[in-house]
């Protein structure tokens, strides 16, 4: 199992392990979707190796297993459709950790989604965490830090976990997912470090509609009035998820415009391959005209979550674009 970036937290653990100085419980927490359920995983099975311990040989059966999800001693709790983790999941996961372990020398539990814990699971859990069985180590992960009881949290020692580099996040789609090296550099950047953000986009062929969105856009610029029907409807898409995501493109596009302004082909930009058009785009517009469209662009994703019409919300903003230009 190839982990990509986190090494420093890999890093932490197994100079713990080596020293015998292991915590009986441990928080990640960090952004959604970064690999900290992976690291998680990848530490439990090379704690669990016989053979290279605290590194995962691969070969034996008990890395084997850990990597098909089927290790005895590894019990993943994640959330599926229910909404929270219930007494009833932590009595099972107590059940579980005052048993002897099957095949090697620890237990290791997972906890997944940490914040999603009931109070009474929560209360339930720490009455463990002050009292762990001997062999057993707990991984509580989280995304959400704040939600946590502060009781909880002061009996785990706390690993953060950043979001991947751009290059780092680049190299896992290429490799991963076999993506070409242009298309993960883009994804990579309009993800923001989240692997399973970066992942979706390439499900949900965002390449394609990022396409679509800049011919519309620079229809709109051409025409102006009237590039206005055929903007809306490509920034519409098909429902309001898809809204969402578009306008986030159209923000991080207004970004790029505004750091090209600043500091020209300098700048960090998301949509390199959209250069041409940030550039021209920073010809035509003002910095602080940038500003105002991407509050309004803020404004309108905020007013998706009602019951707003679409349409003309979106008309909204393609003509303060135009009257920014005009501005």
């Amino acid at each position: 199992m190839k982990i990509y970036g986190h090494d420093k937290q890999l890093q932490i653990i197994r100079e713990a392990a080596a020293n015998e100085r292991l915590a009986h419980a441990y928080l990640f927490y960090g952004m959604e979707g970064i690999g900290k359920r992976l690291v998680a995983l990848e530490i439990a099975r090379s704690l669990l190796c016989p053979v290279s311990a605290p590194f995962a040989c691969g070969e034996c059966p008990s890395c084997k297993k850990a990597l098909h999800g089927n290790h005895p001693d590894i019990f993943l709790f994640a959330l599926q459709e229910a909404q929270s983790i219930k007494i009833d999941d932590i009595r099972m996961l107590q059940e579980k950790a005052v048993l002897r372990p099957f095949e090697a020398s620890k237990k290791i539990f997972i906890v997944d989604n940490a914040e999603a814990m009931t109070r009474e699971a929560a209360n339930a859990l720490l009455k463990t965490l002050e009292e762990p069985p001997p062999s057993s180590i707990f991984f509580l992960i989280t995304s959400r830090y704040h939600l946590l009881p502060s009781t909880v949290l002061s009996r785990c020692q706390k690993i953060g976990f950043t979001p991947l580099a751009k290059d780092v996040l680049t190299s896992l789609l290429v490799e991963e997912n076999g993506c070409a090296h242009e298309t993960a550099l883009t994804i990579a950047a309009l993800a923001g470090g989240g692997v399973s953000l970066a992942k979706n986009m390439l499900e949900g062929d965002i390449m394609t509609r990022r396409a679509s969105l800049q011919g519309a856009l620079r229809g709109l610029l051409l025409e102006r009035e009237k590039g206005v029907f055929d903007f809306v409807k490509v920034l519409a898409g098909n429902d309001k998820q898809e809204t969402q995501k578009n306008l986030s493109i159209i923000e991080s596009v207004c970004r790029d415009v505004v750091l090209f302004q600043l500091f020209g082909k300098t700048a960090d930009i998301i949509n390199r391959d959209w250069l041409e058009l940030v550039e021209e785009m920073a010809r035509l517009f003002s910095p602080l005209a940038f500003v105002n469209i991407t509050r309004e662009i803020e404004g309108a994703s905020g007013a998706l979550r009602f019951n707003v019409n679409r349409n003309l919300l979106l008309e909204t903003i393609c003509h303060k674009i135009i009257g920014a230009w005009e501005w």
